[in-house]
């Protein structure tokens, strides 16, 4: 009978042990896919600062090409997302039951995530800021060339309709 209770006991164990290292791996599998995605979001920072000095100088064409690296990136981190979802649920359901060194990189990378977003909207806005202040700069100018091509208009609209000055000493 003892021996019975022991085999089960040892069964249990090995399935504990089978179990754990399953959540251990994924866990793992977890940690990778967010390096990647934190990788992929400080290239976007790093894009983020290039914008500033690309707005700055008025090399919109580089501007474009930037917005276009980012929007890649971006599809790349949506594709990434996928794949993270589902662990993150994992992750959420057996954090407790992770192995403290991949528990600790994880939280850390976590942490990371959160100081690394507030800089990329923080530089987000001030380029945003920066190019509608331009903008706003450039509609008045325009805006002032349209009200003098209107006024101009107007006076051309009559002077081309009157038919040459005559004087009251020429009148015949």
């Amino acid at each position: 009978m003892e021996r019975k209770y022991q085999e089960e006991r040892n069964t249990i164990r090995v399935m504990n042990n089978a179990h754990m290292n399953h959540i251990n791996h994924t866990m793992h599998d977890f940690y990778v896919l967010l390096k990647r995605q934190y990788e992929i979001y400080e290239i976007i920072c790093t894009l983020c600062q290039e914008d500033r000095q690309f707005i700055e100088r008025d090399e919109i064409d580089l501007l474009r090409q930037s917005i276009g690296k980012k929007h890649v990136l971006l599809n790349d981190i949506m594709c990434l997302e996928k794949d993270i979802a589902t662990l993150k649920e994992e992750w959420n359901r057996y954090k407790e039951k992770v192995c403290d060194p991949l528990k600790t990189n994880i939280l850390s990378l976590l942490n990371d995530f959160k100081a690394l977003m507030e800089k990329i909207v923080t530089y987000q806005k001030e380029n945003e800021k920066i190019l509608f202040e331009r903008n706003s700069k450039h509609v008045e100018e325009l805006n002032m060339v349209r009200k003098g091509k209107n006024l101009s208009k107007a006076y051309s609209v009559y002077g081309n309709s009157i038919p040459h000055s005559r004087f009251m000493d020429k009148v015949k």
